[in-house]
């Protein structure tokens, strides 16, 4: 009898970053329940000391986090993980070029959840976890 061990894999690491306390809630619970390791921050000075002492897979970031815009952090960042960034705020066609040329995903608020997983999925290069599939019932045909 040959015994293997089962490896358990580890769920990608998110950190949630915003200051909306409700938004901050709505976007972890979405990111737990798909089965990701969320950890969040209230401010920037939080989420930019978590960053200096833990890694994570993804960020999922408000732009205007507490007076500070995390393009700027991110950009004093040497290596950031894959960002989600969303934003009350329009951005202007040349800026969304600009995040997708930095590999940036940009989520209007209120941020659609299928709209968020998918992009999360994408920033931590996985698929997205789906419930199984139901065979289709095979169709009988009568003897002729």
């Amino acid at each position: 009898m040959t015994v293997t061990a089962a490896r358990v894999a580890t769920p990608p690491a998110i950190l949630v970053a915003d200051d909306d306390d409700a938004v901050r809630q709505s976007v972890a619970d979405t990111l737990r329940l798909e089965g990701y390791a969320v950890t969040e921050a209230d401010d920037g000075d939080t989420a930019l000391g978590l960053l200096g002492t833990r890694r994570f897979d993804a960020l999922v970031l408000d732009n205007r986090l507490s007076e500070q815009h995390a393009m700027t952090e991110l950009a004093a960042m040497e290596n950031p993980p894959p960002t989600v960034l969303m934003s009350a705020h329009d951005v202007d066609s040349s800026g969304r070029k600009d995040l997708v040329v930095r590999g940036i995903a940009y989520l209007h608020k209120p941020v659609d959840p299928e709209h968020l997983l998918d992009a999360v999925a994408t920033a931590v290069g996985r698929g997205r976890r789906s419930a199984p599939e139901t065979p289709a019932p095979r169709s009988e045909t009568a003897p002729a």
